[in-house]
C-alpha cells in the first residue's frame, strides 16, 4: 500500500479546499450577476410600462379635452344631468373624465360618469353620452346601435372599427389627433346641434 507524505496530504486538502471556496465565490458571483441583470430586465421592461402608460393617458386626456369642448359647444342637452357611460377596458379614462368633467358644469348642468364591463349593466340607468373602450366584443356592436338610436345617446370611440355607429370619432393625422361629428347620425337620433363651421365635422 503506497503512503503519501504527510505534506502532500496537506497540500491535497488545502487545495482543494481553495479549489471549493473558488467554486463557490464564483457561483455566488454568477448568482448576483444573473440577480442584477434580471434586476435590470424588470426596471426596463417597467420603465416602458410607465412610459407606454404616459403616452395612453396624455392621448386620454387630449381626447376628454376635446370631447368636453364638443359637448359644451355643439350639442344641446335638454337634460338635467349630462350622464356619460364607459364601456368596457379604457384604462385610465374613467380617472381622467372625472378630473376633466366633474370639476366643471356643461351648459349649467353636473355631469355624472358611470362605467360597466357590459352594455346591459349600462343600460340599467339613464345615459346621455356612451364611450366605448377597448375589448368590447363585435357581437355587440349591433345592440349598442341599436340602443344608442332608440334611447338618442350620443356614442364616442377612438377606434376606426367602430365608425359606423360612432357620433364622434377621434383618429390620428399626421401626428395630430382629429375628430368626426357625425351630424347625420346625431340628427336621426333626434339629438340636436349647435350650429357653427368646423372643418373636422362630417356631413
Amino acid at each position: 500500500m503506497h503512503k503519501w507524505p504527510l505534506s502532500s496530504c496537506l497540500l491535497l486538502i488545502v487545495s482543494f479546499v481553495f479549489g471549493q471556496n473558488i467554486y463557490a465565490q464564483h457561483k455566488a458571483n454568477h448568482h448576483h450577476h444573473t440577480a442584477n441583470h434580471q434586476h435590470e430586465e424588470t426596471e426596463k421592461d417597467k420603465q416602458k410600462h410607465q412610459h407606454f402608460t404616459q403616452i395612453i393617458d396624455n392621448k386620454y386626456k387630449l381626447e376628454a379635452v376635446y370631447l368636453y369642448n364638443i359637448i359644451k359647444h355643439r350639442v344641446t342637452w335638454p337634460n338635467d344631468t349630462i350622464v356619460f357611460g364607459i364601456l368596457g377596458n379604457t384604462d385610465n379614462l374613467e380617472e381622467i373624465l372625472y378630473e376633466v368633467f366633474t370639476r366643471k358644469n356643461i351648459q349649467q348642468k353636473p355631469t355624472k360618469i358611470i362605467s360597466g364591463k357590459s352594455l346591459h349593466a349600462l343600460l340599467e340607468v339613464h345615459m346621455d353620452v356612451l364611450i366605448i373602450g377597448k375589448q368590447v366584443p363585435k357581437k355587440e356592436w349591433e345592440a349598442i346601435k341599436s340602443a344608442a338610436e332608440s334611447r338618442k345617446i350620443l356614442v364616442v370611440s377612438d377606434n376606426e372599427r367602430h365608425a359606423s355607429f360612432s357620433d364622434i370619432l377621434f383618429y390620428e393625422q399626421n401626428n395630430r389627433l382629429r375628430f368626426y361629428l357625425n351630424k347625420r347620425y346625431l340628427t336621426k337620433k333626434g339629438i340636436k346641434l349647435i350650429e357653427r363651421t368646423a372643418k373636422t365635422d362630417v356631413e
